[in-house]
């Protein structure tokens, strides 16, 4: 199995956070769940943990995760 560990920078971790609280204010656990998987991906949680974290699939947090990568927050479902 190969470890994977995300790094952000400050910024993009600023980023998240005000996205986070956004989608908080306005209600939605999807978009919440989703960007708190980066953000645990960041804090050195490993997939399974992030996984057993917020009650999704493995699939889903790779989903998630693939999508930051390749398009960052810019993605509609960031």
């Amino acid at each position: 199995m190969i470890t994977f560990h995300l790094h952000l920078s400050k910024s993009k971790k600023q980023d998240l956070q005000v996205v986070m609280h956004r989608a908080e204010a306005d209600g939605d656990l999807a978009k919440c769940n989703r960007l708190l998987s980066i953000i645990l991906l960041n804090v050195a949680h490993t997939i399974a943990e992030v996984v057993n974290i917020l009650g999704v699939s493995e699939r889903a947090v790779r989903n998630w995760l693939n999508l930051y990568l390749l398009k960052g927050l810019k993605s509609g479902k960031s």
